[in-house]
């Protein structure tokens, strides 16, 4: 029996799929100059930034915190229960990308929008913190490896 995408092993499977993914859309971007990252660049704190603390954090305060808030304590923001993308989520997202636009370009902050709709889905349908983080984690972690080796 299949398992279908708005099952929560559907989402998961397509989150450890999509990391990857991403990375290759990121080196994509990179090559044709939409956005720029230089590995040389990231020193080790950024990298333990970057792979652990960034994602814990930003997980537990957007996905936790604003979208748990606006989906809960205001549900005139909710499209429909379950629906893939809520409104919740849209305005978690809006926000998450507008606090990457103070240390990324305006393209980078743009791209993160992707992964943060498929994680405010993945938190909307599991209602699992520590899969986000572990997802958010194994994005960036992706993207590094991308970049360590271009």
């Amino acid at each position: 029996m299949g398992t279908s995408f708005c099952s929560r092993r559907g989402v998961a499977r397509v989150g450890w799929l999509g990391g990857p993914l991403l990375a290759s859309v990121a080196l994509g971007m990179h090559h044709i100059g939409f956005w720029r990252f230089h590995m040389q660049d990231a020193t080790v704190p950024t990298v333990a930034l970057t792979l652990v603390l960034a994602p814990l954090l930003e997980e537990l305060a957007f996905r936790g915190g604003l979208q748990e808030l606006l989906r809960s304590g205001f549900r005139v923001f909710e499209v429909a229960d379950r629906q893939p993308l809520s409104w919740a989520n849209l305005l978690t997202t809006v926000v998450f990308c507008a606090c990457h636009l103070p240390s990324h370009s305006v393209q980078l902050a743009l791209a993160i929008a992707i992964p943060s709709i498929f994680l405010g889905y993945l938190f909307e349908i599991t209602r699992s913190l520590t899969l986000c983080v572990a997802m958010h984690m194994w994005f960036n972690t992706c993207l590094l490896m991308a970049f360590w080796w271009m």
